[in-house]
């Protein structure tokens, strides 16, 4: 009797799974990001790791938009211009920061305290005259960074409302239909309905 009522269940279940309606398939123009096996589905062992699809979907935004093509070469040749402009002070300032802390050592070293004490505030004074030295430099690298970040923030703002647009239309256009899942319901009442007469039989 048991062995009846699992066989009964079990074809019932495999007749369910193979209703129609299962098969997916993107309406034309939708973009490569979101088709089954899409490029942005990365095969991994026995799963299956996503890829940024914001990031998918916008490059292929890309490739069909020069004016978006021309912000995204401004952006990465900004870059390249921000840290080449930044590498000339950097390195002399590094310098300069270097030779300041060392004489710490030096000054420690002194034993006469009033020749220590004399030397130091000559250093101090030297350190100070080099804060004045640079501060514009030091200015405008902070609005330098005030920029990059306000360019940074927006360049994400901007990728978001561009594909934003795209996966609604997707969705708009691609939702599956509610059938196939109503139909296995109806099979998977069918069965429970059958395993539940015979169990009292």
């Amino acid at each position: 009797m048991k062995r009846t009522i699992l066989t009964a269940v079990f074809y019932l279940l495999l007749f369910s799974c193979k209703q129609p309606g299962n098969d997916f398939q993107a309406s034309p123009g939708t973009p490569e990001s979101l088709q089954e096996e899409s490029k942005s589905e990365i095969s991994f062992g026995k799963g299956r790791v996503n890829e940024d699809l914001v990031e998918s979907l916008y490059a292929e935004l890309l490739e069909k938009t020069p004016v978006l093509n021309e912000l995204e070469t401004a952006i990465e040749n900004l870059q390249a211009q921000k840290q080449d402009s930044l590498y000339t002070f950097e390195k002399f300032d590094e310098k300069n920061k270097s030779y300041y802390n060392s004489t710490k050592g030096y000054i420690a070293n002194i034993k006469d305290s009033l020749l220590r004490m004399k030397i130091k505030a000559i250093i101090d004074n030297s350190l100070d005259s080099y804060d004045l030295r640079i501060a514009t430099n030091e200015n405008l690298i902070s609005t330098l960074g005030v920029k990059d970040k306000a360019l940074g923030d927006l360049h994400l703002v901007l990728k978001l409302v561009k594909t934003l647009p795209m996966i609604e239309k997707y969705q708009a256009e691609n939702k599956p239909s509610s059938k196939p899942i109503e139909n296995v319901i109806r099979h998977f009442d069918k069965a429970i309905k059958q395993a539940d007469t015979l169990a009292w039989k």
